[in-house]
């Protein structure tokens, strides 16, 4: 597997993703199968295209919230309105409702 189509992938990652987070896009954009971008990724990363892109949205969501000087609904490329609008951003963590508290942080 070429590491040319890793890179280009995550240089598209890196200008779009707050646009689109489907690998469908990106590999119709770069001109390969998503199958294609999901094997450079699992070479490259040891993670599949998609699970790639969530992780770089999380970081750059960390990275507002730890260095922005703006109230949480203004920062990034999103400018938000609302603070219900950061579900559209960030990914629902798995296996937990959206009022759950995780075991380990709830308090005894």
């Amino acid at each position: 597997m070429d590491n040319e189509t890793f890179l280009r992938f995550r240089n598209a990652v890196e200008r779009k993703y707050f646009r689109t987070r489907s690998v469908a896009v990106y590999a119709r954009r770069l001109g390969y199968s998503a199958r294609t971008l999901s094997r450079a990724a699992l070479v490259a990363t040891w993670v599949f295209a998609k699970a790639f892109i969530d992780g770089h949205v999380m970081l750059e969501a960390k990275r507002l919230l730890a260095h922005g000087q703006d109230p949480v609904a203004l920062r990034g490329p999103h400018r938000l309105r609302r603070r219900q609008q950061l579900r559209q951003i960030l990914p629902a963590p798995r296996g937990l409702n959206p009022g759950s508290v995780p075991p380990k942080l709830s308090p005894r």
